[in-house]
């Protein structure tokens, strides 16, 4: 018995192995459409900018915090359209705690993709309480956004909603469109 398991260990170390080889010729990333942004003038301002190629979005993203907020949160809610037309029910439904988000941002592996690309690119808060102050963002491409291997071409959708924990009044209400696309891999980009 022993014999055939240590046969059978390396063929499906080998298989595996192939498996993955051929999931990494493409990359999969968030391709955004368009969204909405409403803020409460209270907390928050806030602008963006979607600039759209044919291959890539680069997001500008502004927010002025007006006074200090204590215990942020965001719930984040992704829908997929998996080929019916419609939205189904949600993919993922998470309200975050934003300061343990900022202590150990892997705990949300999903948000930790997007949140990686905003402290490339701009002053994402560091404490708590959210201390008052302008947060800009530059240039944020979804390009750098690589979604894990099982997700599929599709439509999405996405709401990022801020909250406060002592008054749970609403700082920030997104929704953002846009389809998952799977782009072949080329020498010059990295997969």
């Amino acid at each position: 018995m022993s014999l055939l398991q240590n046969r059978l260990i390396p063929v499906l170390v080998i298989l595996s192995v192939g498996q993955s080889v051929s999931i990494a010729k493409y990359k999969i990333i968030p391709f955004i459409t368009h969204a909405n942004v409403t803020s409460n003038p209270s907390f928050v301002n806030a602008t963006f900018e979607i600039i759209s190629t044919l291959s890539e979005n680069r997001i500008n993203f502004d927010f002025t915090v007006v006074q200090p907020i204590a215990g942020p949160r965001l719930t984040v809610v992704l829908w997929l359209n998996v080929g019916s037309g419609l939205l189904q029910a949600p993919f993922y439904n998470q309200t975050i705690d934003v300061c343990s988000l900022i202590k150990n941002p892997g705990t949300h592996r999903l948000v930790q993709i997007v949140y990686r690309e905003f402290r490339r690119h701009g002053n994402v808060p560091s404490k708590c309480p959210f201390p008052a102050g302008l947060y800009k963002f530059r240039d944020i491409s979804t390009n750098q956004m690589r979604l894990p291997p099982f997700f599929t071409q599709s439509n999405f959708m996405v709401d990022v909603i801020g909250l406060t924990s002592l008054t749970k009044a609403h700082t920030l209400d997104t929704r953002w469109y846009g389809v998952i696309n799977h782009v072949k891999c080329t020498p010059t980009e990295r997969c």
